[in-house]
């Protein structure tokens, strides 16, 4: 297996250095700088605006990046699984692993996994509590972890922010 990251036009060798199976997490290590995305720091509510960033079906839509917008449907998962959060954002094939973020501070509050296998206009997003609790397994990672706030700024200022944090991962079997 092979994992190649794609950051604007160029394609980078990546490894997983830590992972979790049961969760559906991965950390990648790539050998290029790249800004960090920072942490939504305040409870999320039902309702509460999302922004997913991604990369769908880039056969069918492209290789450029794809903003989409919803809400927090649901605070637990399918069939009420509390690490994930139901959202009203269209997701797609290539979306997963892509950063659900505040529309208002610009922190990441989840991580994109799937699309409902037959509701198209419900998804799912592993909460970002879940990931920092998988992260803090590893202290000099966790300690690295940086929190964002661009609050007061335009949502077109704070994609765009966004997307210079995001990369696509293209993995050959």
């Amino acid at each position: 297996k092979e994992i190649k990251i794609r950051v604007d036009q160029n394609l980078y060798p990546a490894r997983a250095i830590i992972s979790d199976p049961e969760i559906d997490l991965a950390v990648l290590k790539i050998d290029v700088m790249l800004p960090a995305m920072g942490f939504h720091q305040s409870p999320i509510k039902l309702s509460q605006s999302v922004i997913a960033l991604g990369f769908p079906n880039p056969r069918e839509y492209g290789l450029s990046i794809s903003v989409t917008e919803g809400s927090i449907n649901s605070l637990s998962g399918y069939q009420d699984k509390v690490s994930h959060y139901q959202i009203s954002t269209l997701v797609d094939r290539g979306n997963s692993g892509g950063p659900l973020i505040d529309e208002k501070s610009g922190g990441l509050v989840g991580v994109i996994v799937q699309q409902h296998k037959q509701n198209v206009k419900c998804s799912y997003a592993i909460k970002a509590e879940t990931l920092l609790s998988f992260l803090a397994k590893y202290p000099a990672l966790y300690n690295s972890l940086k929190y964002c706030n661009y609050r007061g700024l335009r949502r077109e200022t704070i994609v765009e922010e966004a997307c210079k944090s995001v990369v696509q991962v293209l993995t050959f079997f």
